[in-house]
């Protein structure tokens, strides 16, 4: 769940929480969050679980994703 998103200069900090399932499962999956962010030029936006920084993504430099995509014709 995300708890709130704030902007400090070209800097935007998204907060959430999670809470592990009480029941143990016989499978695991996948799950995404979404929120909209109105577009701005930010040069990195963090990522802070239950209060503790889990990633970071370096806008300036082009990276968009963890873990970071090969460029188009690099491999």
């Amino acid at each position: 769940k995300v708890t709130s998103i704030a902007a400090s200069g070209d800097e935007l900090t998204v907060n959430y929480s999670f809470a592990e399932p009480n029941k143990a499962a016989s499978y695991t999956i996948k799950s995404s969050a979404g929120a909209f962010i109105p577009k701005r030029d930010y040069a990195k936006i963090v990522f802070v679980e239950n209060g503790k920084q889990t990633a970071a993504l370096d806008l300036k430099s082009g990276q968009w994703s963890l873990p970071s995509f090969p460029k188009a014709g690099k491999q």
